[in-house]
């Protein structure tokens, strides 16, 4: 199963890798849809339903997704001959869920063009050099693991 998992993880770091965030335009739908409300207000705001309906098929997707590497990087210390490499990526892992999770949580200021183009010109970053980095790093970590689970 952990062979299984490790190449299953591998394709999809790998894939990140090369074509960048496959969410990317959904990324841009939500942000837009914040511009919007920010724009009408609580009060006067209606969601758009299509837009809600692909948010809750894509968080069927990846909540069960993160789940199961959380899993797979507390049962990989077990195959970990060295131990920190994975150690480190569970720490790291939790550790930015957590501050994904806090940082969602602040109101963005979008009350001048001016934020709301900066905001705009963030949404449209396809590729960062830190996901980059992390894409290495992940897609290595797998190619690492599958290693020490084969040989």
């Amino acid at each position: 199963m952990m062979l299984f998992l490790t190449f299953v993880f591998l394709i999809w770091y790998s894939v990140l890798l090369l074509k960048g965030n496959i969410f990317h335009n959904l990324g841009m739908e939500i942000g837009e849809e914040e511009i919007r409300k920010q724009r009408l207000g609580t009060d006067n705001y209606k969601a758009d339903e299509n837009l809600t309906i692909k948010i809750l098929l894509i968080s069927c997707f990846l909540i069960p997704m993160i789940v199961v590497l959380v899993i797979y990087l507390c049962v990989g210390i077990q195959y970990d001959p060295l131990k920190y490499p994975t150690l480190t990526l569970l720490v790291y892992y939790v550790g930015s869920l957590l501050l994904g999770v806090l940082k969602n949580k602040k109101k963005i200021d979008l009350s001048s063009e001016d934020k709301i183009e900066k905001y705009r010109k963030k949404l449209k970053k396809k590729r960062t050099v830190k996901g980059i980095l992390l894409q290495l790093i992940w897609t290595t970590y797998f190619l690492y693991m599958a290693y020490n689970i084969v040989f």
